[in-house]
């Protein structure tokens, strides 16, 4: 294996695993904010009406 294959095949995996992390932290952040809404929601229904 030549320096420049090695060379390579790190910088492959390493975007491989920079787009996995980001797709993880995006993902993490949609859920977080779903489940926010959710909870606002039911909070809502639960509350009485003020007026």
């Amino acid at each position: 294996m030549t320096a420049t294959a090695s060379l390579a095949r790190r910088a492959a995996v390493e975007f491989v695993g920079t787009g996995a992390l980001a797709a993880v932290v995006v993902g993490s952040g949609i859920q977080a904010t779903t489940l926010l809404w959710r909870d606002v929601v039911l909070l809502e229904r639960r509350s009485p009406a003020v007026s």
